[in-house]
């Protein structure tokens, strides 16, 4: 595959990379150095290379869309396992992860490994960038809030797989390999603070590659700016409690009706449409995103295998109401011999295809962050706080655009937790095998205990409350003595 997010940029990002990485680990010998060449003194110099730094680290996190997708899903209710399934995705499904430092064994040690890695050179990033007079005052101001915003996505999924986490926020490598587990609390303090200083810096209008603000109506949504900021702020202040902060934040977005809209359903994941409030271009030639390539089982290579290991669960396919035009328009299916396999087809376009050789013929982007969230996380802050009436607007949105009847029609008077489960099932079917939301929802709203209870034996495992968080990789206990295990491992 070539790599083809900004063309011009490839060998620096690459060369980049490398350097990023050994600055979170070890310290470099001083050498001279041509001038030619970009090292760790001058990669921040000039706008054009630190903007790459900055375009490697989304590239990379463009990749860890599919594989929160399958594993957090693995972990809940949304998928069902192909029978010939490597041990590391058996071991999520049943949830029984282990500790291991097996790589073939042990898919937490993969995901704790890469994000920690990410989040190495936003830190490299920010202390890079933060201070630098070299730069040019917008660009400097754009990446360091990139930099920031980056690191809180990763956190957040960190903290929503681990709970307590060891929080590297330095690019000193012997104050991080010896950090001890912070408290949810405090790495959530981190998220929101870095959203905060990411909201402050970072542009209103979406830019391109060379950080240039695109015209009105002809933007590509690929660089986080103020809009991004504030759909993970709402989500933030909304899995931590803060109701009437995820009101502000999501109206934001929600009254910006200039950049923002609701989009017919087989619309929501063509590139750059109003539904986007972020996505990512893909660096894949020959098809459009990683999320179809892996989750469309009847693109080619068709049927289940070593590189499609997953299909829809009857949990999800039976969530669906009569009439849910999401289940008509977002699921498809695969018969071979006698079984039929149903996969999700929200992004459609994933046959190979060589005249797909360049962005202009993609069609789909990977989805990071969309507008119906954002409804659906004001519906349930508004709900909690007792504004039900509103509650039921949002939701109904949502619910109209789906093709189904609208509660403000069928059930007006619906006490406060009937609708906050109607709130829940919704996102259920919405947000579906996408970046983990499903298997966050049940445990942030404590329900993890009464649905995967019945859940795990049908996938073959047995239920513990503590399987709600993942074990620390074993090597890490080794290396680090002030890091202690998760309770139940």
């Amino acid at each position: 595959m070539k790599n083809r997010y900004y063309p011009y940029t490839t060998l620096i990002i690459l060369l980049i990379g490398v350097l990023l990485t050994g600055m979170g680990c070890r310290k470099f010998v001083q050498v001279d150095t041509p001038p030619n060449k970009i090292t760790q003194a001058n990669v921040f110099s000039t706008d054009k290379t630190a903007t790459s730094v900055l375009t490697g680290i989304l590239v990379d996190v463009q990749g860890f869309g599919p594989d929160m997708a399958e594993y957090a899903g693995l972990l809940s209710d949304e998928w069902k396992l192909w029978d010939g399934a490597d041990y590391k995705r058996k071991s999520f499904y049943t949830n029984n992860a282990e500790s291991t430092n097996d790589l073939d064994k042990n898919t937490g040690k993969l995901i704790w490994n890469a994000y920690y890695n990410l989040i190495f050179k936003c830190n490299s990033a920010i202390v890079g960038i933060k201070d630098n007079t070299q730069l040019s005052p917008f660009v400097q101001k754009q990446l360091l809030g990139e930099a920031y915003f980056i690191r809180a996505w990763l956190y957040f999924y960190l903290v929503n797989l681990w709970g307590d986490l060891p929080l590297a926020l330095t690019t000193d490598p012997e104050v991080n390999r010896l950090l001890p587990r912070s408290a949810v609390s405090e790495v959530y303090n981190v998220i929101t603070n870095d959203l905060l200083q990411a909201q402050e810096l970072l542009a209103d209008n979406y830019v391109d590659g060379r950080l240039t603000p695109y015209s009105p109506g002809g933007e590509q949504r690929v660089r986080p700016n103020k809009w991004v900021t504030s759909a993970l702020l709402s989500r933030v202040y909304l899995y931590t409690g803060q109701l009437a902060k995820v009101e502000a934040e999501a109206e934001k977005i929600i009254a910006n009706t200039t950049l923002f809209a609701l989009k017919p359903l087989s619309e929501i994941f063509k590139k750059n449409n109003q539904e986007v409030i972020w996505q990512l271009q893909p660096v894949n030639t020959g098809y459009n995103t990683l999320e179809a390539r892996r989750f469309n089982l009847s693109a080619s290579p068709a049927g289940l295998s070593t590189s499609k290991q997953v299909h829809l669960s009857q949990f999800i396919l039976n969530a669906f109401e009569t009439g849910d035009q999401r289940r008509i328009i977002w699921v498809d299916s695969l018969i071979e011999g006698s079984n039929i396999y149903y996969y999700p087809a929200k992004m459609k376009i994933a046959e190979f295809d060589p005249s797909i050789k360049s962005p202009g013929a993609m069609n789909e982007y990977s989805m990071m962050l969309r507008l119906s969230e954002q409804y659906l996380i004001r519906a349930e802050a508004r709900a909690k706080q007792g504004h039900l009436p509103e509650a039921i607007e949002d939701v109904d949105k949502i619910r109209e655009r789906a093709g189904l009847p609208l509660i403000a029609d069928t059930n007006p008077g619906i006490s406060q937790e009937d609708l906050l489960n109607a709130i829940l099932h919704e996102r259920q079917t919405e947000l579906f095998t996408e970046w983990g939301h499903r298997w966050f929802d049940i445990k942030r709203l404590g329900k993890a205990d009464e649905i995967m209870s019945v859940v795990t034996p049908v996938k073959g495992g047995s239920w513990q409350t503590t399987d709600q968080l993942l074990p620390i990789p074993w090597d890490e206990l080794m290396y680090n003595p002030n890091l202690t295990q998760t309770p139940g491992y």
